[in-house]
């Protein structure tokens, strides 16, 4: 049984990776600020796993949490940096450029 599950939460996709689901792809959405949803997918449930956090009763090694936190943060900032250089006005927006 495969599932898939989309969350903008970084400590339950560390959670989830920690318990081997795989990130699939991240989706950066918004303008000035961007919101980052991060997709998993894996064998596992993941959408009780993501209820089970929730309700605070997920738990994981400390270690692993923060190596996988490590992961997410350095993942979205290559997808940010990736797409600032794809589109040169997403690093500094009209409205922010310094005046000649």
């Amino acid at each position: 049984m495969s599932s898939a599950l989309e969350t903008a939460d970084l400590w339950l996709g560390a959670l989830l990776l920690a318990e081997g689901a795989r990130l699939a792809a991240i989706r950066l959405e918004g303008d000035s600020r961007k919101t980052a949803y991060l997709l998993f997918e894996g064998a596992l449930d993941l959408p009780a796993l993501a209820r089970a956090y929730r309700s605070g009763e997920a738990s994981a090694s400390v270690l692993a949490l923060r190596r996988h936190m490590q992961f997410l943060r350095d993942s979205l900032f290559q997808e940010i940096r990736k797409e600032t250089k794809d589109r040169p006005e997403a690093a500094c927006p009209a409205s922010k450029r310094p005046s000649a």
